[in-house]
């Protein structure tokens, strides 16, 4: 599973610390959260085989979405700036995560902002397609 290595190479970084702390969920985030704060969830898993003994691939694709929201504060300029750092640390990575996963690459396939009435929240999506070897 790649996904521990990816929440643990974006909550080291400084600046992401700076912005959100700990607070990067897998899935949802938690009721009455914090803002800003930032989630993930794999959207697709691909594999892709080799033949004749080759080393196999897979492809993820992992949307994560930055929130920031509240009755009080809520920013669409702090949803980008969590947006912006977390794509700094992820937009054509390449090599180990922590816990070992070798990334071949991470690239933005797509990305899109939005706004919760409900919660009166704004909240970005970033996909990136992840290709990696499973099983290092």
């Amino acid at each position: 599973m790649i996904e521990p290595g990816i929440q643990q190479r974006v909550a080291q970084d400084a600046t992401v610390q700076g912005l959100i702390g700990a607070r990067f969920y897998p899935v949802v985030i938690p009721e009455n959260p914090t803002y800003p704060c930032a989630s993930y969830q794999v959207i697709t898993n691909t594999p892709d085989y080799y033949l004749e003994g080759g080393r196999s691939i897979e492809q993820i694709r992992l949307q994560v979405d930055t929130w920031s929201g509240g009755t009080t504060g809520a920013s669409y300029a702090s949803a980008k700036a969590v947006q912006a750092a977390i794509r700094a640390v992820l937009d054509q990575f390449r090599g180990a995560l922590p816990g070992g996963t070798q990334v071949a690459g991470i690239f933005v396939a797509n990305a899109s902002d939005g706004f919760l009435e409900d919660g009166r929240s704004f909240r970005t999506t970033t996909d990136y397609l992840i290709h990696f070897y499973p099983g290092t």
